[in-house]
């Protein structure tokens, strides 16, 4: 059973956007332009899970970038090398491998706990000649 959540008071998100464009023309034939452009994003909608399992670091996940957790990794929970895990990188490992997360939730008896915010921002500017 999964949970949604969203907080009390919200702030309406909005966009505000922006443009400059400045054309010359130094000589007969010539034109200059320099454009530039902008947005923002206020109050975007964030989502996180608060009953998600405790992530590892990346310094203690035995796994590089493109590997390829095998049936072998899941028997033994071993990583790529053979070697045992233990500790949150076994219980990561055993969830990806298709064990029961409840059991390492902060919150049993649930699923996911999705809280909606309204925090994000975002920015884009562009200048172009």
């Amino acid at each position: 059973m999964g949970i949604n959540s969203i907080e009390g008071q919200i702030d309406w998100p909005y966009v505000q956007q922006w443009n400059l464009t400045v054309e010359r023309n130094p000589r007969t034939g010539t034109v200059v332009s320099v454009a530039y452009v902008g947005s923002k994003g206020t109050h975007l909608t964030d989502q996180r899970d608060l009953n998600q399992i405790r992530p590892v670091p990346l310094a203690q996940n035995p796994f590089g970038p493109g590997q390829p957790i095998t049936s072998a990794n899941s028997a033994n929970l071993s990583g790529p090398s053979g070697a045992p895990v233990t500790g949150q990188v076994a219980i990561n490992l055993g969830v990806a491998c298709g064990n029961n997360p409840d059991p390492s939730r902060p919150y049993t008896g649930f699923g996911n706990i999705t809280f909606l915010e309204y925090q994000a921002s975002s920015d884009y500017n562009s200048l172009q000649a």
